[in-house]
């Protein structure tokens, strides 16, 4: 048996995305900040096993873990950025002056001479009227406490039928917090010297309880609600192996998602929204069902090289969307439809000497399998009939899902310098894949009202480490990530942009067409981490 026990206080600064223009400019800039996340959270976690017999063996844990999370983040109001903030009105200049403020704008106050407008949003506030579009900045706070703890228990029996070995295991898990889980899990059986098959049954219980404190008691307009969700999902494979150094295997699985409740907070098309950052009550959604199939063969070649290579097939059924609705610019999340990720892999390792070397390829297409029409405001193909304005985009089967990589290719070398010495090299190399809000694939920048590709580019990085043994007790180790520095950008997003070319907030920087006001439209990139290193000591009782 075991008792572990740790406690986590830490202070994350997590700046997301940043337009791509500041990004050429100064790699390290920030689009709105500040950005914390505070968290406390302590863990307990005990273990046992217990074996009976040499044919019977039982086991478990139980874990306890409460997380506290607080965040200040400063954002950019995109609801300013076709309003007139800047020249407070008669009525604007006569709240702050009988407030006692003083050094606000007369006359002349224009996007030249005035970066950062708030006067206009402070009078706003102070009359109780529009300050939610005309501040252009919001503060936004948020707390989270949070509580989990469960336990599971597992049987193993062993036999040997026919000479041959194998098992059998089942078990049950419980895990309470914002979810209730349980499982069953996976028996093997050898039907011949070459032929063995794998089953295996997992059934996910989910209870999602929606407690509402500003509209309690349930009906329109209350989050208060409870929803179970349960269903088994099933998982075979087949293994033959045709001689000692080459096998063939073939397998399907599936599994489920519940929705969570920020997405059970936005399925209502009556009641939609313009992000996903507050919830409503709605109805239930659907499970997301997904069904895999992959095949392949595994090998070696003489004693050095070992290999493998497989094809896989996978489809999501009712996954969950966040799509246009009715009322333009809003949103809502649904079910919706298929998605297909398939695609093959190649890996393959060889050892000579003390160096052993390495590497795999995966290709996968991740595409739409239904159609859809869903939010694309920030996309240049969008159904709107003046550039710059809210618009949807849809999606046909084929396209491409945003934000997974068509190929990946890794491939490393371990060399063993010394017996106690040893060296890594590893290279990760990502192609690159359409930006949110590209979902169709056809966004095009015009340079003014859409700015940047839409998708990111391709990358490569290359890591180092090393590792020294004193002793079979003290390790030594040390690592360097992105070794050459490289700047890369693992996602994107396609959005409003609130600032031109200097760095200064801006609103209405484009010309007026009738009663509106286009807004300049970029990609928004999340850079990848700079060069990084580190280095430790590990000691083993």
């Amino acid at each position: 048996m075991g008792l572990s026990v740790s406690y986590a206080n830490n202070s994350l600064i997590g700046n997301a995305l940043q337009e791509q223009r500041f990004l050429e400019r100064d790699y390290t800039s920030v689009y709105t900040k500040p950005d914390i996340t505070n968290n406390k959270s302590p863990f307990v976690n005990f273990t046992a096993r217990h074996s009976p017999s040499a044919s019977f063996t039982l086991s478990g844990n139980a874990y306890y873990r409460n997380i506290a999370s607080s965040t200040f983040n400063g954002d950019i109001n995109e609801a300013s950025l076709d309003q007139l903030v800047y020249q407070p009105s008669a009525a604007d200049r006569a709240a702050p002056n009988a407030a006692g403020f003083t050094g606000f704008p007369l006359a002349g106050a224009t996007a030249a001479n005035t970066p950062f407008p708030f006067w206009r949003c402070i009078a706003q506030g102070l009359l109780r009227d529009e300050p939610g579009e005309k501040c252009n900045g919001l503060l936004n706070r948020s707390y989270i406490d949070q509580t989990n703890y469960g336990g599971s228990a597992q049987f193993t029996l062993f036999g040997s039928p026919g000479g041959k070995r194998n098992q059998f295991t089942g078990g049950a898990t419980v895990d309470r917090s914002a979810v209730d889980f349980r499982q069953t899990t996976h028996d093997t059986l050898s039907l011949g010297k070459a032929l063995n098959l794998t089953l295996s049954g997992r059934y996910n219980r989910t209870s999602i309880n929606n407690t509402d404190r500003i509209r309690p008691g349930g009906g329109k307009g209350s989050l208060d609600g409870q929803e179970v969700l349960g269903r088994f999902n099933p998982s075979v494979g087949i293994t033959y192996g045709l001689s000692e150094i080459f096998n063939v295997y073939l397998g399907y699985s599936e599994g489920s998602r519940s929705p969570t409740s920020i997405e059970l907070g936005y399925e209502d098309p009556e009641q939609p929204c313009r992000l996903p950052n507050s919830v409503a009550g709605d109805p239930p959604l659907d499970q997301v069902v997904a069904r895999t199939l992959e095949a392949g063969a595994r090998g070696k070649l003489g004693n050095a090289i070992r290999w493998n290579a497989g094809v896989f097939r996978g489809e999501n059924t009712n996954d969950i969307l966040f799509v246009t609705s009715s009322r333009t610019g809003f949103g809502y999340f649904k079910n919706f439809g298929k998605t297909r990720r398939q695609g093959f892999e190649l890996a393959a390792n060889r050892t000579v000497r003390r160096v052993t070397l390495g590497g795999g390829y995966t290709f996968i297409e991740a595409t739409y399998r239904t159609a859809e029409v869903v939010n694309g405001t920030g996309n240049s193909s969008n159904n709107a009939e003046v550039k710059g304005l809210a618009g949807s985009i849809k999606i046909v089967p084929g396209d491409n899902v945003p934000l997974i990589p068509q190929q990946m290719l890794k491939s490393f070398a371990d060399w063993n310098i010394t017996s106690k010495l040893t060296a890594d090299f590893g290279l990760i190399a990502m192609s690159g894949s359409s930006a949110r809000g590209n979902e169709n694939n056809k966004h095009a920048p015009d340079g003014t009202y859409y700015l940047g590709p839409g998708r990111t580019p391709a990358y490569a990085v290359v890591n180092l480490g090393g590792r020294y043994q004193f002793n079979r007790r003290v390790l030594l180790l040390g690592q360097i990530n992105n070794l050459f520095d490289r700047r890369y950008y693992s996602a994107a997003q396609l959005g409003p942009t609130g600032f031109g070319e200097t760095g200064n907030f801006v609103a209405r920087p484009l010309p007026a067409v009738g009663t509106n006001f286009p807004i300049p439209l970029a990609t928004f990139y999340a850079p990848g981490a700079p060069r990084l290193f580190w280095v430790g000591l590990r000691f083993q009782c």
